[in-house]
């Protein structure tokens, strides 16, 4: 049986500057993470698409969100029923996404923008991993050198830290995912 995870999503307006994203950019990028995730049994359903307009603190002509815009969207629009889903423009000094799970009852991502769609569907895809409880990156502690390559399998896994292009699991991280709080909640 799959495991159908609801996501509240919104594109998010900050500061007046636009966001870049569009709804059917939204749609699509839920669609190719669910290519990636469905050969775990698991899917992602946009529950709804909503969009809003903040003006945070700081720079108020920025649209870039730092970890302190992040937690200060997560304290103010994240609900407590499914993860919620914060499409962005750009993050300021993280590479693509964050996502932060509070006592397994508050799950929240927001994903940056990419004008490429598998890219911004990669990176979808990847923060999602985190909320399923896939923590690590794949090549967290390896040390690459000249004589110690990066194997191929970490390059083409989906939990890689890096923006690749490959989006590959392997059987560890579909069991951890299929067993997370977030699958169990939704059917897992």
């Amino acid at each position: 049986m799959a495991i159908v995870i609801p996501v509240n999503a919104y594109i998010v307006t900050l500061n007046g500057v636009d966001p870049h994203w569009t709804e059917s950019e939204v749609q699509s990028a839920f669609k190719g993470a669910n290519l990636i995730w469905n050969k775990a049994g698991i899917s992602f359903s946009a529950r709804s698409i909503g969009a809003f307009s903040d003006k945070v603190m700081g720079d108020s002509t920025s649209d870039v969100v730092d970890l302190e815009t992040y937690f200060y969207l997560a304290s103010q629009y994240s609900g407590r029923d499914c993860p919620t889903a914060f499409f962005i423009r750009k993050f300021g000094g993280i590479e693509g996404g964050k996502s932060t799970t509070a006592n397994n009852t508050n799950w929240i991502l927001a994903s940056e923008y990419s004008s490429n769609q598998a890219m911004a569907s990669r990176i979808l895809a990847h923060e999602l991993g985190h909320l399923l409880n896939i923590e690590k990156h794949i090549n967290e502690g390896f040390t690459v050198g000249p004589s110690t390559p990066l194997p191929v399998s970490m390059r083409e896994n989906l939990m890689f830290s890096a923006l690749l292009t490959d989006s590959k699991l392997d059987t560890d991280q579909i069991k951890i995912a299929k067993s997370s709080p977030l699958a169990k909640k939704f059917g897992g």
